[in-house]
């Protein structure tokens, strides 16, 4: 992959890396719709686990949460190479 990339001129470069990012982030906002609707759900129908008895939201919660986090980190991560100049 790296090979392809580094023999590409830089403005492809740029559109590929900015068409991956566009894609995580589209990958990472629908898990946390998704995620939302689905915990939701489980919060409204009040579904526990059977044998401990914890709601099942509060396992589901994470994939929501976490999707947001990795967002947060990819924009991070985006700002950080634009300014160091590695895009």
């Amino acid at each position: 992959m790296n090979l392809l990339y580094n023999a590409c001129p830089l403005a492809l470069r740029k559109g590929m890396y900015i068409f991956g990012v566009v894609c995580s982030i589209a990958f990472f906002a629908a898990l946390v719709y998704l995620g939302s609707i689905e915990v939701w759900d489980e919060f409204s129908l009040n579904v526990s686990s059977e044998s401990l008895d914890i709601p099942v939201w509060l396992y589901t919660l994470a994939t929501p949460l976490f999707s947001l986090l990795i967002i947060v980190r990819i924009i991070q991560k985006v700002i950080s190479d634009f300014k160091s100049g590695l895009v």
